[in-house]
């Protein structure tokens, strides 16, 4: 099997940057059905193989990520990585748009242990959590990434609205 990642840049010594990963993972959100994983695995590796002038990628690169989640309809996916970004991004302070979704996440949460409460036997919840563990770190927790910037909170606030529908 045909790896560009390893094959590539061995023989001729070119490393694809930021500009080329986030293609890669936008074409994730493109593809039919919509591939989350595999955009989630770009991003994961990119540090290991982006030219060696680049030790991230940008944020464009983490906004095609979270594009790809809402059209695939994994708004909770979409939440934590953004809540992974405003963590290890350089200020590492939480923004004031994440603490409304962390509420609104809240609210549904309630409502949803409400639903099953009266409704012990339904398996239908519009937002019933298909676990109630942790989920695992979608990032390395060593790496620092970029801040999130305007189109991510909207990028992750429009996949929450998607799944709604």
């Amino acid at each position: 099997k045909y790896s560009y990642h390893h094959t590539f840049p061995r023989l001729y010594s070119i490393y694809p940057n930021s500009v080329v990963y986030s293609t890669a993972i936008s074409s994730c959100e493109r593809s039919n059905p919509p591939q989350p994983q595999k955009a989630i695995q770009l991003l994961q590796n990119a540090p290991k193989f982006l030219d060696t002038n680049e030790k991230s990628l940008t944020v464009v690169g983490y906004n095609a990520v979270l594009s790809t989640l809402s059209t695939a309809g994994q708004w909770r996916l979409a939440v934590q990585l953004l809540q992974e970004m405003e963590d290890k991004s350089v200020n590492g302070r939480r923004k004031r748009h994440s603490k409304m979704m962390e509420q609104q996440q809240q609210k549904e949460d309630n409502y949803s242990k409400l639903e099953q409460a009266q409704y012990p036997h339904s398996s239908s919840s519009s937002f019933s959590s298909s676990s109630s563990s942790p989920s695992p770190l979608l990032l390395d927790p060593n790496r620092i990434t970029p801040s999130p910037d305007a189109i991510t909170y909207g990028t992750a606030m429009a996949a929450r609205e998607r799944s709604s529908k």
